[in-house]
């Protein structure tokens, strides 16, 4: 276990840095990544990779393991409920490019196939 801090101090950090940084778990484990509950504004999580002044920048892969006699794994995006005001968004936006000739991202959406009877 790494522990930072303490829940009362309020100003606890951790920050892993170098050309690669892996997180993983064992044959079994779990990896969560988590903000702290709050009575006030709860945490917040940001995955971003970094600029890039003369490549492509980096890119970031969510994915399952597949499996090879049970079900694959899912992931779910769910944004939490809100009980007063209003609640929260989900925004997925393509890159857009501004170079000559330039081709905005785009975004595609695809179920999987299955052989079955009720295979959509």
């Amino acid at each position: 276990d790494i522990i930072v801090g303490d829940s009362g101090s309020g100003d606890s950090s951790l920050q892993l840095e170098g050309g690669s940084v892996t997180v993983r778990s064992d044959e079994h484990g779990a990896i969560d990544i988590a903000s702290g509950s709050s009575a006030d504004t709860s945490g917040f999580i940001s995955i971003a990779s970094g600029t890039s002044n003369n490549a492509a920048s980096g890119s970031i892969a969510i994915s399952t393991g597949h499996s090879k006699s049970g079900e694959s794994g899912s992931i779910g995006i769910t944004v939490g409920s809100g009980m007063s005001s209003v609640g929260g968004a989900i925004l997925i936006q393509a890159g857009s490019a501004a170079g000559p000739d330039s081709t905005g991202g785009s975004i595609t959406i695809e179920s999987g196939k299955g052989t079955g009877a009720d295979s959509v």
